[in-house]
């Protein structure tokens, strides 16, 4: 409140702090009603001498944190609007979805069980195994902010501002604690895989021993100079987004963890996607990039999807990416599985190409067939599921135009490959399947 009587000398009469964002106001009769960005408005009665008395509150709108995709819905986490449940083209169904009451940071989905981490009130349990009749079953109350967490059969993981807590849910309708173990730095993503509980906090990345949950044992870590805000784990390899640093991936061999390759230039990187060869990473207001990593120890840009707000969580189904973006979910069309990377072009425009394998599927040789636009030296390879190269099939310099490699793949086992034609600047890749 500001005295204007004298504009010139504007005086403060009175603050008042705001635990939201105050978007717009209106003063009518010794009324006040605030605007608020995330959650929906506050009515106060104004004293223009002594300042706001608080009166009631209206929640209508909540920010949309988290995506899960599960047994063909749509879960979305949204702020203290708790759980909405859609169909995969985003159509409401027959739920109500779930009034958390609470601040709903992430949502995960396991067993039938929907696991809600609400921040400073710990986590709520859900059951979603009828997503149109979603019950409460439980909740467990931390003594820190849960902003992550994750299961392994009768335990649930919890990251808790912290540290790490291990919560027996043996009895899903009582849960209690079995171990907490303070990390020092914090914890903010959570992902298990094995008896090995990776969490990211702002040291960056550390690994657990949570074989015995009653014994938390640390096993191996990797700092990075920036807060690690969002985790990946797939198969050999763990993808570490750290905001403004960009996004680290590590290789998780017996030896340890190792930086193999930094994705930089990111807006503020805070959640990743991968899938088959390709990684999408949600940049908050930048919306999400698309980077070609069958080569993992070099990400190639390959183009940009413009998020309806702020992108903070993605999850991959069947062709589709699913974005939270706070305002909601978005969903873009990708069908990596079926389509050609013909819409690439490198920084400089001067290459822009389709592959073509045939025949495909294959069970033996097969023509590898692409076009350049310019002359250079060129890599063709072959990389699994994992991003590991297997096969270099040629290295060397082709001349401008269409260029036909054969390629026999006969000692290679059944499955899917990734053909991947790399340049100066430019990358591009077709995905084989081997039938024997």
């Amino acid at each position: 409140m500001v005295d204007i009587s004298s504009p010139s000398q504007p005086q403060i009469l009175w603050g008042e702090p705001l635990d939201f964002n105050c978007y717009d106001f209106i003063l009518s009769d010794d009324f006040l009603t605030i605007a608020n960005w995330n959650n929906g408005f506050r009515l106060y009665r104004a004293d223009l001498k002594s300042g706001l008395e608080f009166l009631d509150e209206e929640i209508n709108y909540s920010v949309c944190r988290s995506v899960a995709v599960s047994e063909g819905r749509v879960y979305a986490g949204s702020g203290t609007g708790g759980l909405n449940v859609y169909d995969h083209d985003l159509n409401s169904i027959d739920s109500q979805g779930f009034a958390a009451g609470e601040n709903c940071l992430e949502v995960k989905t396991a067993a039938g069980y929907g696991f809600l981490s609400n921040g400073e009130h710990g986590i709520t349990i859900i059951d979603i195994s009828n997503p149109t009749d979603l019950k409460w079953i439980s909740c467990y109350s931390s003594s820190g902010w849960v902003k992550s967490s994750a299961v392994s059969g009768n335990v649930l993981f919890l990251a808790n501002w912290q540290g790490i807590v291990a919560v027996d849910i043996t009895d899903i309708s009582n849960p209690f604690e079995i171990s907490f173990l303070d990390t020092d730095y914090g914890s903010s993503k959570t992902e298990y895989r094995n008896d090995t509980l990776f969490v990211a906090g702002s040291g960056g990345l550390d690994l657990y021993d949570v074989s015995n949950p009653n014994s938390i044992l640390l096993i191996d870590n990797f700092r990075t100079g920036y807060p690690a805000v969002g985790l990946e784990i797939e198969g050999g390899i763990a993808i570490l987004s750290s905001g403004l640093g960009g996004v680290d991936i590590l290789n998780l061999s017996s030896d340890g963890l190792s930086l193999v390759s930094r994705v930089n230039g990111i807006e503020n990187a805070v959640a990743t996607e991968y899938q088959n060869g390709t990684l999408f990473i949600a940049e908050n207001y930048s919306g999400i990039s698309e980077w070609d990593v069958t080569q993992i120890d070099n990400p190639v840009f390959v183009r940009r999807f413009a998020s309806t707000g702020k992108a903070v969580d993605l999850e991959f189904h069947e062709g589709k990416l699913y974005a939270a973006d706070y305002y909601g979910v978005t969903v873009f069309e990708v069908g990596l599985n079926e389509r050609f990377y013909d819409d690439y072009t490198d920084l400089t425009g001067s290459n822009k190409m389709k592959i073509v394998s045939y025949p495909n599927p294959v069970n033996g040789g097969a023509n590898i067939r692409f076009e350049l636009k310019m002359p250079g030296n060129v890599e063709v390879s072959v990389y699994d599921l994992l991003g590991r190269k297997v096969e270099s099939i040629y290295a060397g310099y082709l001349g401008a135009g269409e260029n036909t490699l054969a390629w026999d793949g006969g000692g290679m086992a059944s499955g899917c490959y990734f053909i991947n034609v790399r340049g100066s600047g430019f990358s591009s890749t077709r995905q084989m399947t081997i039938i024997k």
